[in-house]
């Protein structure tokens, strides 16, 4: 089993941020930060996972990476796309998963 160091681009750290903001304007600082450090953990989970998920057929996907994977997070509300490279996952953007069209 092949163990990847998980990159998360400043790209999709800023976009975490957008969410951090979204939670704290309908809610509490701690439940934004408490949240953000839940996705990063599962994100994190990528490090021994991404070799078992499939390459994604969508072309929605494959427009933002060729060998681009999925993988979905906090109960699939959010989609993580992301490509293997030599030793590294690299996170290349998250969305909503009601935004991937399959």
């Amino acid at each position: 089993m092949t163990e990847y160091r998980v990159i998360i681009p400043l790209s999709v750290r800023l976009y975490m941020d957008d969410i951090s903001d979204h939670i704290i304007a309908i809610s509490r600082p701690e439940h934004a930060i408490r949240y953000i450090h839940e996705m990063i953990a599962e994100i994190r989970t990528l490090s021994y996972l991404a070799d078992a998920l499939p390459y994604s057929q969508a072309s929605f996907i494959k427009r933002i990476h060729p060998h681009g994977k999925r993988f979905n997070i906090k109960h699939g509300t959010w989609c993580i796309i992301f490509h293997i490279e030599q030793d590294y996952v690299i996170v290349d953007r998250i969305i909503p998963s009601s935004s991937v069209i399959d």
